[in-house]
């Protein structure tokens, strides 16, 4: 299957597979997960919020943060409103 971008993608698969976990990842001294529906809602937000704030396709954006499942949800955000990551 040929996907234009992962942040489209990533937009099939939070209505496909809703419930499904999409990412764990470390909290304190435990582990928290994220299903793809919530992943996609948490990126759909992002982007709105970019689209708020004027950032247009072609614009480049930095993200300024350690790896993390925030770092992953606002690369999406910013591939998702034809933004670059930086």
């Amino acid at each position: 299957m040929h996907t234009e971008n992962l942040a489209a993608e990533l937009r099939r698969s939070a209505h496909r597979f809703a419930d499904h976990v999409a990412m764990r990842y470390k909290r304190g001294e435990g582990w928290s997960s994220l299903s793809y529906g919530e992943l996609g809602s948490r990126v759909e937000d992002l982007a709105c919020g970019l689209l708020e704030l004027g950032v247009q396709a072609g614009d480049r954006v930095g993200i300024m943060a350690q790896n993390s499942p925030e770092w992953a949800q606002a690369d999406f955000a910013i591939q998702s409103v034809g933004a670059i990551s930086v």
